[in-house]
């Protein structure tokens, strides 16, 4: 039987929920008491000495005579935990898990299991985790099986424990999960090992605690198994330690919570250098407060790690996400992040709400925020005289009502037709932002035109020969380049091309789907097979579930191909948020399958074009380089603007630059296209190129939102993060994989001199330098 045994109540403003969980012979109060005694039951400490926390301690069956039979019950007994947590309504708490012992392996397999269920309530732990600290756990070890004959020693010989030492490769695999997993969710490790022996026996060493995460350092800890969580006073290191673990990941709420049962938790998304918007955003604050709801914009806290954490749980936190649409707000990257990840916990679990505000705007709204806004729909904006009735119509989506209309998928949000749209005044062409990504939903609009035209777009050298692949059939093309490079352009223009030569295309961007339809197998194929259905215009009742890359083969072969008469091209967007997932190695051995059935099965097969675009080094995509598609072809690599390129850009904008200002820009930008662009832009808005060098790393600088964006990106992943602080402050060279991810979000390059890894360019080394402290 299990139980959760409340020790402490939080009250209406909790910052979350500790649980205590014990090991083998354990229980929810002794293995937590130091010398017996009530009064040193640490659980209750924490719950004293951290203000606003929910403090539990699991109870449990755990007999060693039952834990591990011939099937090994962990997976079973890690369910029955987790249905007990969902029925305490635990999912929506930011949660922190204390293990003792076998107790960490129990927590590791509870979220393993929350992890295969993303579209369920259970789904959600793995997500609300905020850290785990293992007490003497066996997390690998060189030798588990020897850990296991130490553990038998402690409690005792019998046929149930002697399993310990058969099943150690599922425990194995089991850490190798969570150390996959953990950095990805940004769920803190903190590890304890013990120094002394127990009955003349180290049960759990230093190798055998270490779970193998970068930069978690298994701390000693002078006590032995049983000792170790039963810290003897409030100033003993191990007490100390987990309490500022508890503090610094479930930080103390920084406002209240809703003054009366309709209030709702609301985040407003703006542009803040966007005069009209920060007015409105910061107005509708201010009414929507006194209405007695809990409002959320991003002002006044100071840009760091601090700030982006705060942005990624309030995007957690809220209810509502109000976005204020301008002709500036939607090419703000902060505005497209923000939007895509609220997008992303929609699909995951049903919230927020999106009530989009178009603020003196009623054009396209571009790539990034059409996937996650087009479907809803708005208010309008024109005039400061039309604040109270957009005031009115956000209220009313705020309501009861309303809330009950949009769970049963109608809209929150009435499009008003009282309010008179102004629309803004068209620009040329050439003196329009530049947009972090080209569009390639034009391809899918009947009659719909490309922007092929821009004339600030510049061909490098691969882009004709890419173009002119658009002519064969039964190619396999790579496109590969850092984040904002051109990749998409590129790929845009090749699927016109393709196109006009009578292809039908399906282009499948993982950007895209959410981490719960990436994280299992199963999600992946159907939602791929899915939009399938969907880009080639089939019938949407040849739907079908799938469980297997192999599946999607035969679904190709079965489904697809004969409905389609004309040469198919599948392209591949942002492959690289397959790298990480359990199933890469299958799904992309099935790409290079269906590269190698266009030789062997003949047919449809041999009409079948592949495009994928990728920032990763193609070898670090896929182990077995005979399953590999990228390998089929040498990748069309998109390198940074040349200074050259840097004189036609000159010659495009009325040479606001002279030779000198031109040579400072490409040192300060390094070449990044997109950077590059976002300076002319601003030259031709009447920002002097002394102005742009000198405000280039405020955070409220021409480059500000894009700055602020790459730290929001940076942050989630916290090796990452670790990493490229050692690299701006201190050059020390990241490991390989994790100098793979910085590179890929166009982070961090390799010296062509053999000089090592930097920075990409000034700007983001300066920036960094000052922001990662």
């Amino acid at each position: 039987m299990s139980e959760l045994q409340r020790v402490a109540t939080a009250g209406d403003q909790s910052r979350g929920a500790v649980i205590f969980v014990h090991g083998l012979g354990g229980d929810a109060y002794g293995t937590w008491q130091s010398d017996g005694r009530t009064e040193n039951y640490w659980p209750a400490w924490i719950g004293q000495d951290v203000p606003n926390l929910d403090v539990w301690s699991l109870s449990y069956d755990a007999s060693p005579t039952v834990w591990f039979g011939n099937a090994m019950e962990l997976p079973d007994r890690a369910g029955n935990i987790l249905a007990l947590l969902e029925a305490e309504r635990l999912e929506d708490t930011p949660l922190i898990f204390i293990c003792h012992s076998l107790g960490g392996l129990v927590v590791k397999q509870l979220l393993r299991i929350s992890a295969e269920r993303p579209n369920q309530r259970l789904g959600q732990f793995l997500h609300r985790t905020q850290g785990v600290a293992f007490l003497a756990t066996p997390n690998t070890g060189s030798d588990l099986a020897t850990w296991a004959d130490r553990f038998r020693t402690l409690i005792g010989t019998s046929a149930a424990t002697q399993d310990l030492k058969t099943d150690t490769a599922t425990l194995r695999h089991l850490n190798a999960w969570y150390r996959d997993h953990a950095p990805q969710e940004d769920i803190a490790t903190l590890v304890f090992f013990e120094t002394r022996s127990t009955r003349g026996l180290p049960i759990v060493d230093a190798s055998s605690a270490d779970p193998g995460i970068p930069h978690v350092l298994p701390i000693a800890y002078d006590g032995d198994h049983i000792t170790i969580a039963k810290p003897p006073c409030r100033d003993d290191l191990l007490y100390k330690q987990v309490v500022r673990f508890v503090e610094e990941r479930l930080p103390a709420p920084s406002v209240p919570t809703p003054r009366s049962g309709r209030g709702r938790r609301i985040f407003i998304s703006y542009r803040r250098r966007a005069a009209s918007d920060a007015r409105l955003a910061t107005w509708l604050r201010e009414q929507l407060t006194a209405a007695g709801h809990d409002v959320f914009i991003d002002v006044g806290i100071t840009v760091g790690v601090e700030w982006s954490k705060e942005i990624d749980r309030r995007i957690d936190w809220c209810e509502f996400l109000i976005v204020l649409l301008s002709d500036e707000s939607i090419v703000s990257e902060m505005v497209q992040q923000e939007v895509q990840l609220a997008a992303q916990r929609r699909r995951r679990d049903g919230t927020p709400w999106f009530l989009p505000v178009r603020v003196a705007y009623d054009g396209p709204l571009g790539y990034a925020l059409g996937a996650a806004l087009d479907r809803y729909q708005y208010v309008r904006w024109a005039l400061t005289a039309d604040d109270h009735q957009v005031l009115e119509t956000l209220l009313g989506a705020l309501s009861n009502s309303a809330v009950d209309l949009a769970e049963r998928g109608e809209s929150t949000v009435e499009n008003k037709p009282a309010l008179t749209n102004v629309a803004p005044e068209p620009r040329s062409q050439l003196y329009l932002r530049p947009a972090t990504a080209a569009d390639p939903r034009v391809l899918r609009q009947p009659g719909g035109g490309m922007n092929l035209d821009d004339p600030c777009y510049l061909a490098r050298s691969v882009d004709p020969v890419v173009r002119s692949m658009a002519g064969d059939q039964g190619i396999t093309l790579v496109i590969k380049g850092s984040r904002q490079t051109g990749k998409t352009s590129l790929l845009v223009r090749y699927l016109a091309d393709c196109k006009r030569m009578n292809k039908r295309i399906a282009l499948i961007d993982f950007q895209q789907f959410s981490d719960s339809e990436l994280e299992d197998q199963k999600a992946a194929v159907t939602r791929i097979g899915y939009r399938l259905i969907k880009e080639l215009a089939i019938d949407p009742s040849a739907r079908q579930p799938l469980d297997t890359p192999g599946d999607l083969t035969d679904f190709l072969e079965d489904v697809i191909f004969p409905k389609i008469d004309q040469p198919i091209v599948l392209a591949f967007d942002e492959v690289d948020r397959l790298v990480t997932r359990p199933y890469r190695d299958s799904l992309f051995g099935a790409m290079r399958g269906w590269h190698n059935n266009r030789g062997t099965r003949g047919g449809k097969w041999e009409t079948l074009d592949l495009a994928l675009v990728v920032a990763t080094e193609p070898n670090l995509l896929i182990q077995d380089g005979e399953q590999s598609p990228f390998n089929v072809a040498e990748p069309f690599r998109l390198p940074p603007f040349s200074r050259v390129d840097l004189d036609h850009l000159n010659q495009v904008f009325g040479q606001p630059l002279s030779v000198a200002d031109l040579d400072a820009l490409h040192d300060l930008v390094g070449g990044h296209p997109y950077l590059t662009r976002m300076a002319f832009w601003h030259l031709s808005v009447g920002v002097s190129f002394h102005d742009l060098q000198r405000q280039a790393v405020n955070e409220d600088g021409p480059f500000g939102e894009h700055l602020r964006a790459k730290l929001t990106q940076l942050q989630r992943r916290q090796s990452s993060l670790d990493a490229y602080r050692e690299l701006v402050h201190r050059n020390v060279q990241p490991q390989p994989d994790t100098y793979w991810r910085l590179q890929a979000a166009g982070l961090a390059h390799r010296l062509d001199d053999g000089g090592g890894i930097r920075p990409t360019n000034l700007l983001y080394a300066r920036f960094f330098a000052r922001t990662l402290r």
